[in-house]
């Protein structure tokens, strides 16, 4: 169970993948999905999802070149775990 929340707890992170996964590849479209986190948060938290590989980091060749973030084969595993938990918590608004 521990290692379950290590993997995927945190609120930022949770919203950082959320956002990758919706497409925001670029680190200020992922910042304005991600409810505004700061550049520098946003950086430490892209590194553990990184390490675990549930993130990859790329680089785009466009006019100007910049890197891209997206979804593993192991990030896009863990959607169902994500909309079920989701799912879950919604019992929990108000309470």
């Amino acid at each position: 169970m521990t290692a379950a929340v290590a993997v995927l707890g945190g609120k930022r992170k949770s919203l950082i993948v959320h956002a990758v996964q919706h497409g925001h590849e670029r680190l200020r479209r992922i910042q304005k999905a991600a409810a505004e986190i700061h550049p520098g948060t946003l950086c430490d938290r892209l590194s553990p999802p990184e390490r675990l590989r549930i993130v990859g980091r790329h680089v785009i060749y466009a006019t100007p070149r910049y890197t891209g973030y997206r979804l593993t084969e192991r990030g896009l595993a863990r959607l169902p775990t994500a909309a079920q938990t989701t799912d879950w918590s919604e019992g929990f608004s108000g309470v």
